[in-house]
């Protein structure tokens, strides 16, 4: 089995290998091996609960920075959903989260979005059906 770095770096870390959408954020967030590594080095020691509001401040933080206006995303909708789902929500959109926004209407996930930044994908699928 070839484990990735970031399932490596859970199990340094004391976090439970079932802990899928650890891996995912962490691999989209550290995208290099370099501030995977740097991650790690933060949050050593921590509890999986810290480790969590590590991945949630970076998070937030990029949500902030990249602050998407209404016309980008929605244009970048009809272009490429998830790169606009991506950019938006600053979590990786697989093919399932795809197909579930893909039935929400763009401009009512955007208003949801300026509303509460912070929600995850799915959860503002479901408060708009």
């Amino acid at each position: 089995m070839n484990l990735t770095m970031e399932h490596c770096m859970l199990q340094e870390l004391g976090i439970p290998p079932t802990a899928q959408s650890i891996a995912s954020e962490i691999a989209f967030l550290y995208p290099t091996d370099k501030e995977k590594e740097e991650f790690a080095k933060r949050v050593y020691g921590l509890n999986f609960f810290d480790v969590r509001k590590e991945l949630r401040r970076e998070r937030e933080g990029r949500i902030f920075a990249y602050n998407m206006d209404r016309p980008t995303f929605l244009a970048l909708m009809q272009k490429s959903p998830r790169e606009a789902l991506t950019a938006l929500f600053q979590e990786p959109i697989c093919d399932l989260k795809l197909k579930r926004a893909l039935t929400i209407d763009p401009d009512k996930l955007y208003q949801l979005h300026v509303e509460r930044p912070f929600e995850w994908l799915l959860n503002a699928c479901r408060l708009l059906t």
